[in-house]
């Protein structure tokens, strides 16, 4: 399994069983950072879910002219337009119709390397402020991998230069690595009412290198 299949395969999961679950699931789905994400189009069938896609404009635009082209329907999803270094993007949803009273799902996969620490620690308060029950996907790297650090020199200099080259972004922000990824991540949420309840990562601990990325199931407790 590739590393983007792994990632694609956990947070699939993560939502079936969320948005399934006879306890208090899911009615809303919000995807940060939707990009060209598929999701919102692949819901089971009957669902009553509501949908909401978050991202920059262009992105938005490109897509909505994307799904138009290739006739996908897409009334049933809300595109909302924010930056997410720049604007609060729980303001837009509102302002678009998203119910901050209802359990949610917030879909945040290939986003947080991306930011800057604020604006990732500003999204999980806003997303701790969700009723309980609602749950956060959200993928992370090391901070180690993102500064570079030993023993990450080398893949993190071809990181870097690859993800520049190809999507003129920088890699920003990475999880304090503690004894374990997941350690590191569980004391990030400590201050929140945020719970990591599941995780897999990718990279092998057997040469007692730590793992440089991994996929969270956040919940709101």
């Amino acid at each position: 399994m590739t590393m983007m299949s792994h990632r694609t395969h956990f947070f699939n999961q993560s939502i079936q069983d969320v948005l399934s679950r006879e306890d208090n699931p899911a009615t809303q789905l919000v995807v940060l950072g939707a990009g060209f994400d598929t999701r919102c189009y692949n819901l089971p069938e009957g669902a009553d879910i509501k949908c909401f896609e978050v991202d920059m404009p262009p992105t938005l635009n490109a897509k909505k002219r994307a799904l138009q082209l290739a006739e996908v329907a897409h009334d049933h999803v809300t595109f909302v337009e924010t930056d997410f270094n720049q604007e609060i993007w729980l303001e837009a949803l509102l302002d678009s119709g998203f119910n901050p009273n209802l359990t949610t799902y917030v879909l945040w996969e290939g986003v947080t390397m991306y930011l800057v620490e604020e604006a990732v620690r500003d999204t999980l308060n806003l997303i701790a402020s969700l009723p309980t029950g609602s749950v956060v996907g959200a993928d992370f790297f090391s901070q180690d991998l993102i500064q570079g650090n030993p023993p990450f020199e080398k893949i993190s200099k071809a990181m870097l230069r690859g993800i520049k080259y190809q999507y003129s972004e920088n890699l920003q922000f990475g999880i304090p690595t503690g004894e374990t990824l997941s350690e590191g991540l569980g004391e990030y949420l400590s201050e929140s009412e945020l719970k990591l309840a599941r995780f897999e990562h990718v990279g092998s601990t057997e040469d007692k290198k730590p793992p440089w990325y991994f996929f969270a199931h956040i919940e709101k407790h």
